[in-house]
């Protein structure tokens, strides 16, 4: 008897992360089914069996029912309580649940944003070395983190209904530059009053940049993406305000694709695609002015990519990285692709593995 998968995610990383992971699933056999719900209802494929979601907790049990789990894959969400609360109902159901995590920011507040306790899966697999430490430095028990790699990261061949229209190349312009923005200011606030103010905003990043590559204006073609989860028309009214002499246009969401490597150079803040540009070989720039939060540090422990996290000669570093940019330059993939190569084969056979285990014990796992 095949076994019985539930998938559930809420933001666009997590979703994005559970994609091949749903894919591989389906290829091996498994009874695969999906929540209809966030990112994942978006960019999921009308092929898959979806479970209806939408609604209070009593909605959720009731997919619960229907859908009668073996395990639950889920992917966490800094916003979205969705996938953890279903993740919670079945782990007092004594099923195991899987969480997989997209990124390197708030491993312990993820298992808490349906308000309750801190919730303990049964597996929390984590990128790298990096993310285990820090998910473990903030309380998440070692017995049960799994370094599994993130399975987003290797292509972005996650995207099964993606906007495939080329992106928009300079014709004349020597360098061409990518800005990932993202919901800084939702998602830490906009000033010091709150208590998670990353130092900056999307807004003030923006502004810097354009400022700084005045200078350089003539020799570049800056291409800006919106977040998902932004306001696009808010970040393009930033762009149109402060782009003074430059040349640019504003992306449609979701219009990337697998064109990272367009691009002579990736520009951001603490986006994922930063280190998704890193592993394909891209020079990366992070620009985080008076950064606060030591999470959000990660890229600056990778080789080669650079992190501007001071306002002081924040301008002239910013040239400093451009002006070594080499148009055109084939990229050289890192190694570490490979670990996240294999991460969706790896996740599903932990998530295999936990049917064939002992049944759980509600109240061991859900503290």
């Amino acid at each position: 008897m095949a076994i019985r998968v539930l998938f559930a995610a809420g933001d666009v990383g997590g979703a994005r992360a559970l994609i091949p992971i749903i894919h591989l699933a389906q290829q091996q056999g498994l009874e695969t089914m999906v929540l209809r719900h966030g990112h994942l209802a978006i960019e999921g494929s009308p092929e898959w069996r979806w479970i209806a979601s939408e609604g209070d907790i009593d909605a959720l049990h009731a997919a619960l029912m229907v859908a009668r789990p073996d395990v639950v894959v889920f992917a966490s969400s800094v916003k979205d309580p969705t996938a953890l609360a279903i993740a919670r109902l079945a782990q007092r159901r004594q099923i195991p649940t899987v969480h997989v995590l997209d990124s390197w920011t708030m491993y312990r507040q993820r298992m808490t944003t349906d308000g309750l306790h801190m919730f303990v899966p049964t597996i929390y697999t984590a990128i790298d070395d990096l993310a285990a430490d820090g998910a473990a430095a903030e309380g998440i028990p070692k017995s049960i983190l799994r370094i599994t790699g993130q399975p987003a990261l290797v292509t972005a061949s996650w995207r099964t209904t993606a906007d495939q229209t080329p992106i928009h190349k300079s014709a004349h312009k020597n360098i061409d530059l990518l800005f990932v923005s993202e919901p800084a200011a939702a998602d830490h606030g906009e000033s010091s009053q709150s208590l998670q103010y990353r130092g900056y905003t999307e807004a003030s990043v923006l502004s810097l940049l354009c400022s700084a590559l005045q200078p350089l204006s003539d020799g570049i073609f800056v291409s800006v993406l919106p977040h998902p989860r932004e306001n696009a028309s808010d970040i393009e009214n930033v762009w149109n305000t402060q782009k003074g002499s430059l040349l640019g246009t504003v992306l449609r969401q979701n219009a990337l694709g697998d064109k990272l490597a367009q691009f002579d150079g990736i520009i951001g803040m603490a986006s994922v695609l930063l280190y998704q540009a890193w592993l394909a070989g891209r020079p990366v720039l992070s620009i985080q002015p008076e950064l606060r939060i030591a999470a959000l540090r990660q890229i600056e422990h990778r080789d080669g990519a650079t992190l501007v996290d001071n306002s002081v000669g924040a301008r002239e570093k910013i040239r400093a990285w451009v002006a070594g940019l080499t148009p055109g330059q084939m990229p050289k993939p890192r190694p570490e692709l490979t670990l996240h190569a294999r991460s969706a084969e790896f996740i599903l056979s932990l998530a295999r593995a936990l049917t064939e285990a002992e049944p759980l014990k509600a109240d061991h796992h859900d503290r």
